[in-house]
């Protein structure tokens, strides 16, 4: 009867990866879309590969906002005993940004914390098999990110941050951060 259970629960888990290696494709695709328009970007990487959605939602993140040394996400999300919560969004790119011809990837982390959210730039790429993180860039507090693109060995943030007088719902200026990456961190 164990064996079974373990079974099931084995069963259970390949589903959820599926189904969020799928989500991740689709909504990733299209906010990126919607907010590159005009600018060449490559394709993601199949979900099963080592950089590819489901990789990058369980993969171990280094943040600066959120007071923790290490960041272990499983399905995508993390909770921390004292309530913050980090969360890979659907945001995701793939490109060469160190110029040895292989591609590293770029999404996008938030952390909440206390009904704020701060948003951060990730960079990995592939070693031994598993993405592993090189880079990562603070974008703001309560930013709505509108697209995300590797051109010219640099990720392009495009975002919206609030202006004068926006509330912390409703940010309205448009913004372009650019991240390149120097000998293996962000600048």
């Amino acid at each position: 009867m164990p064996a079974l259970r373990r079974a099931a629960a084995a069963a259970r888990i390949v589903r959820s990866a599926r189904a969020l290696a799928a989500a991740l494709l689709l909504a990733g695709g299209a906010l990126v879309a919607a907010g590159c328009q005009g600018r060449e970007r490559a394709a993601p990487p199949p979900a099963a590969l080592p950089l590819g959605p489901v990789a990058l939602a369980s993969a171990t993140y280094v943040l600066g906002v959120s007071r923790l040394d290490t960041v272990p996400l499983a399905e995508g999300r993390y909770r921390a005993a004292d309530g913050r919560e980090v969360l890979l969004l659907p945001v995701m790119t793939w490109g060469d940004l160190v110029g040895d011809d292989r591609r590293e990837a770029a999404a996008i982390v938030v952390t909440r914390i206390g009904g704020v959210s701060y948003y951060e730039l990730v960079v990995l790429e592939e070693r031994g098999g598993r993405p592993v993180q090189i880079a990562h860039q603070y974008l703001g507090d309560d930013v709505a990110v509108e697209g995300l693109a590797i051109a010219d060995r640099a990720v392009a943030v495009q975002l919206r941050v609030r202006g004068p007088g926006d509330p912390p719902c409703c940010p309205s200026q448009r913004v372009t951060r650019r991240l390149k990456i120097e000998g293996g961190q962000g600048r």
